[in-house]
């Protein structure tokens, strides 16, 4: 199947993919710029059968995004808002909860907790959402605050 898939500047890699030759860090900015999504979903598929066979891992996870008010407003965000604009927002720690409460039915195994760089929220808002967070979800993983 691999042969059939990889039709373009990934054919070189594939060979050495293939027979398991390392790649070199210009095959590397081949596979980061190529547009052949399914030759490089091929390639990347026989690596982790090599590696691992056919077990594969999932993460089931949910987003909660506490605030978009932001003090720091990158230029590359398109999520910040400044407060007092527009669609700026913050939610309170009984919506978080409450937010937390139904994914549960889900059945997530993450919680990705993010926002913005909130210029007046004090640590215990932060430390109480934690809590609740993991009180309404015990036994799921809580990713927070990366950016």
């Amino acid at each position: 199947m691999l042969e059939l898939s990889v039709r373009s500047e990934l054919e070189p890699i594939a060979e050495k993919v293939k027979t398991g030759e390392r790649l070199s860090r210009e095959d590397g900015i081949v596979l980061m710029r190529t547009s052949d999504l399914l030759g490089l979903g091929a390639l990347a598929d026989q690596v982790r059968r090599r590696k691992v066979g056919d077990y594969v891992y999932f993460i089931n996870n949910a987003h909660i995004n506490y605030s978009n008010v932001c003090t720091s407003l990158c230029r590359l965000c398109a999520f910040g808002k400044a407060e007092g604009d527009q669609g700026a927002y913050l939610m309170s720690l009984d919506e978080i909860e409450e937010r937390a409460t139904g994914f549960a039915a889900y059945g997530i195994t993450e919680l990705h907790i993010v926002g913005g760089l909130h210029p007046r929220l004090p640590l215990s808002y932060y430390e109480e959402m934690l809590r609740r967070s993991a009180a309404a979800l015990p036994g799921v993983h809580i990713q927070a605050f990366t950016a």
